[in-house]
């Protein structure tokens, strides 16, 4: 079964004032010799100090960051990625190795649809939704 670790690789405070992304550095290090299987990298949410700047691919850096100084380790990137292009585009660069749309799901349960759509791809719909009921 594989393990997935979600870490916030920065509060978001001032430098000095939290965890930042130097610390993520050296604590995935560790849990990638503990095994686990994906670094999922979001940012923020932890302190009412914190000032975020949202913007589209705003937590992509990060993952980037992560996947540059640990290249072994599988990282996912999030963040408002809203466009199945952009989500490739940020595998194919090698800044993540997957993308999570957590958010874009929530508001649309057929964005993996929309997404392989996006990507000019047919994508392939499991075998129990394609039966109906009688």
């Amino acid at each position: 079964m594989p393990l997935f670790y979600r870490i916030s690789a920065t509060d978001r405070l001032s430098p000095g004032k939290g965890w930042e992304i130097e610390d993520t550095i050296r604590f995935a290090r560790i849990l990638h010799k503990q095994g686990i299987d994906v670094l999922d990298v979001s940012s923020g949410g932890n302190d009412r100090n914190e000032f975020p700047s949202v913007t589209i691919d705003y937590q992509i850096s990060l993952a980037a960051r992560i996947k540059k100084e640990i290249p072994d380790i599988l990282v996912s990137a999030v963040g408002s990625i809203t466009n199945g292009k952009r989500g490739n585009e940020i595998i194919k660069t090698g800044f993540a190795d997957v993308v999570f749309i957590g958010r874009a799901f929530l508001q649309n349960q057929s964005v993996v649809g929309l997404f392989a759509q996006h990507l000019d791809s047919e994508g392939k719909i499991p075998l129990q939704y394609t039966i109906s009921a009688k």
